[in-house]
């Protein structure tokens, strides 16, 4: 796109050469060049061009990306509408213009990046040291109403687990519980916004002390296991809002220890853990910055991918991936059920799935359907779950 601009650039300023040109010759040798001339053209392209883009779209840019949907053109003759005074057709097309004027997210792009850049400020961003971005609405919203939360509601969490792991123990399934910190939980190091301090405990931190207390609940502390961590390897993308590869192959690691202990098994965890530098990661929390060059950053992957890293296509609904292990060299456990959310994409590339002999994976937006869609063939079931479902009272409301 760079490319194409500079050359759409080059062609314009040539093509304003040559008419200046041909207009000076025109006027012939008593020609007078008029200082305030360029101005004045100047202005009339600012005022020109903008519509000329929308038509045209001469110039290329990324959009905006928007969670909403742009005003469409109001329907009717401009003119005839114009004319009639019973309706609001001028102010109908003014919301359309702000909403779609040519080089509109150009601009946008523009004064983000001016923002971003020489201020360090974002309007959905938080942007903390070394360039660490946590998201506005999860630090200033959702972690914050989190501990507005009731002591009746949290106490309504923690039954539900209780009766879910009953449940799970009277169908002879080993129910366990992943509790997994935000970023800043984290690194607090790297937040620097001090207008959103949260009282310590977290409800989240007491929500671990609750599982610690109940032991009859399975539970991997995965908290634990990043602060342990966190020094030797970075566990969090700097521009993103979820954990790395790195991060969910220590806590895989974990799982399949703990799960050792919990049946009394001995399944062997296959992998080492090699990584691999990766540059001009660029994460998703970017996109929310909107601006024209977005930061990049140095990613830990995980260099030996695992056999199962690719879903079988047949999976079955409501499910969203079936794996089956490829390995047979080795005792696994039996079929397992992985309830979570965007942060389980990342045991793809850890080979956690490579010890079970069958993985079935459900979004947690769908609880509703657990436990009643969980197979009779399933023998353990895993509830991978951010700091902030525990906010989502629809992920407790669990009939079973």
């Amino acid at each position: 796109m760079a490319i194409h601009n500079l050359k759409v650039l080059i062609i314009f300023l040539v093509i304003n050469f040559l008419v200046l040109k041909i207009y000076a010759k025109a006027k012939g040798p008593k020609f007078y060049f008029n200082p305030k001339t360029p101005f004045v053209a100047f202005f009339l392209y600012l005022i020109c061009f903008p519509f000329f883009q929308e038509k045209t779209n001469i110039f290329r840019y990324q959009s905006v990306e928007e969670n909403r949907k742009k005003i469409s053109h109001p329907l009717g003759n401009p003119i005839v509408e114009l004319l009639n005074t019973k309706n609001n057709y001028s102010s109908a097309y003014e919301k359309y213009f702000n909403d779609n004027y040519g080089l509109r997210d150009l601009f946008i792009r523009l004064k983000n990046q001016i923002d971003y850049s020489a201020f360090g400020v974002s309007d959905e961003i938080i942007i903390g040291k070394n360039h660490w971005l946590f998201y506005k609405n999860v630090v200033e919203r959702e972690q914050f109403y989190l501990e507005q939360q009731t002591e009746a509601q949290f106490e309504n969490i923690q039954n539900k687990i209780l009766s879910l792991n009953q449940y799970f123990k009277k169908r002879e399934v080993l129910f366990v519980v992943m509790p997994i910190p935000m970023k800043n939980s984290v690194y607090p190091e790297h937040y620097t916004n001090r207008t959103t301090n949260r009282p310590s405990p977290t409800k989240f931190e007491r929500f671990i002390t609750f599982l610690k207390s109940h032991p009859e609940v399975a539970f991997i502390d995965a908290p634990a296991i990043l602060q342990q961590y966190k020094n030797q390897y970075q566990l969090f993308h700097k521009t993103d809002f979820h954990w790395n590869d790195t991060a969910a192959f220590l806590v895989s690691q974990e799982t399949i220890s703990s799960i050792n202990k919990w049946t009394n098994r001995s399944v062997r965890w296959q992998y080492p853990l090699k990584t691999q530098n990766d540059t001009d990661f660029t994460g998703g929390q970017t996109n929310s910055l909107a601006i024209l060059i977005s930061p990049k950053e140095n990613i830990l992957r995980i260099s030996n991918s695992p056999k199962s890293a690719i879903p079988d296509p047949i999976t079955p609904l409501p499910f969203l991936y079936y794996f089956k292990s490829p390995v047979s060299s080795q005792n696994l456990f039996p079929k397992m059920l992985l309830i979570g959310n965007s942060y389980l994409l990342n045991f793809l590339n850890t080979g956690i799935f490579d010890h079970f002999s069958e993985t079935l994976i459900i979004h947690s937006n769908d609880m509703q359907k657990i436990p009643t869609a969980v197979p009779k063939d399933v023998k353990i079931v895993i509830w991978e779950m951010i700091e902030v479902d525990l906010l989502k009272e629809s992920l407790f409301k669990i009939n079973y």
